[in-house]
């Protein structure tokens, strides 16, 4: 039997929000599977077949739109129905009842439908459902469905999400001289997946993405004290909560061991360390093998290249001081002061830096905006 001709004219994309009675079904060839959709033009007599692949996003889709009189010219069938709802029922208890199976044609695909038991008459016909483009507009649409889709499904299954996120950036990342918004689409939806995904477990108000806690965490579960354990963040001093001056960190700080430091600056800049050695400000400049600088601006850790000189400083009148000024908090009120400083490469106990004021992105000199201290435990 040939296949149905397809419609002279094509109506253009169509959203769903202009269909009626929209059914969804799935249908395959071979390991492709495909989401199909059947639905009425609303204020016309045509039905909408609609396809798309549903493996990973695409920038087209199949559909073909067809009258009743469309369906007469090489049906028998459909010339018992005065309606086009009428015929619609038949159609959907088609795809109920699987009676529909699909083809590849080249660029377009044949839905060839198995009309049986229709008083008494048996056929079956085939439609050509034609490849079409999308526009820019379209894809980016699809896209954004897509997101919404799997924000949905964040909760359920995490890993499939991430995969998914993957393919979608590597997708784009070939089709990137083609469609930059879309590039543009992925980094937003980077900065979704970080603040939607990620259940934080530390009390922070520096620490803003998975990324900057993994970046410590990581740290410490792979080498030194936590090595291969499980390190949780206790909160034990934050400037804004507990008061700006040096006396009320000593205060809150003294006896505690295992101290993570994090400074986020007033210019934006996002760095501390940690020090295994206990705060004791009766004693000055200490030897600490495991200290460790890091910045949240670069995704670096800078490890102590001097493990034989002190580390740290714990003063009674100062702020947290990693040696030799890889950032030293001096003895002023923290928000208020703007001389606080960061070191250069040569004389920086912690290494490797490309340039000197690394930390503080090229700059001396900081103000702080806000400063926390955690005790880590396991």
């Amino acid at each position: 039997m040939d296949n149905a001709p397809l419609p002279e004219k094509l109506s253009p994309y169509i959203d769903l929000e202009t269909l009626i009675d929209i059914k969804e079904y799935k249908l395959s060839i071979d390991t492709q599977e495909y989401k199909a959709q059947i639905g009425k033009l609303e204020n016309s007599s045509k039905i909408i077949f609609k396809l798309q692949e549903t493996s990973e996003l695409k920038d087209y889709y199949y559909k073909s739109d067809y009258s009743l009189n469309d369906l007469k010219q090489f049906s028998k069938i459909f010339r018992i129905f005065d309606t086009m709802d009428e015929a619609f029922k038949v159609i959907d208890e088609m795809f109920k009842n699987q009676n529909v199976y699909l083809e590849k044609d080249t660029n377009n695909l044949i839905l060839h439908l198995t009309i049986s038991n229709v008083l008494s008459l048996k056929e079956d016909i085939s439609l050509n459902i034609k490849k079409e483009i999308m526009n820019k507009e379209q894809s980016n649409t699809l896209l954004f469905q897509s997101i919404n889709q799997m924000k949905e499904t964040i909760q359920k299954d995490r890993k499939d999400f991430e995969n998914r996120i993957n393919s979608l950036e590597q997708s784009l990342k070939e089709e990137k001289q083609k469609n930059e918004n879309l590039q543009k689409t992925v980094d937003e939806l980077k900065k979704i997946i970080d603040s939607i995904n990620f259940h934080f477990e530390i009390d922070s108000n520096i620490i803003k993405t998975k990324s900057q806690f993994d970046l410590i965490y990581n740290r410490l579960n792979s080498h030194g004290p936590f090595k291969n354990k499980n390190p949780k963040f206790n909160l034990i001093y934050r400037a804004s909560r507990d008061n700006d001056d040096p006396k009320d960190y000593n205060k809150k700080c003294q006896g505690k061991k295992n101290t993570l430091c994090i400074i986020e600056t007033k210019t934006g800049c996002k760095f501390g360390g940690y020090t295994k050695t206990k705060m004791d400000f009766t004693k000055y400049d200490i030897i600490d093998p495991y200290a460790f600088v890091f910045s949240f601006d670069k995704m670096k850790i800078y490890e102590n290249m001097k493990k034989e000189s002190s580390a740290v400083c714990h003063s009674a009148t100062w702020g947290p001081i990693f040696k030799n000024d890889a950032f030293a908090v001096w003895d002023k009120k923290f928000f208020s002061y703007d001389k606080h400083r960061v070191g250069t490469v040569s004389s920086s106990n912690f290494g490797i830096m490309d340039s000197d004021y690394e930390l503080n992105n090229g700059e001396e000199y900081f103000s702080i905006k806000e400063l926390e201290v955690f005790e880590i435990l396991l």
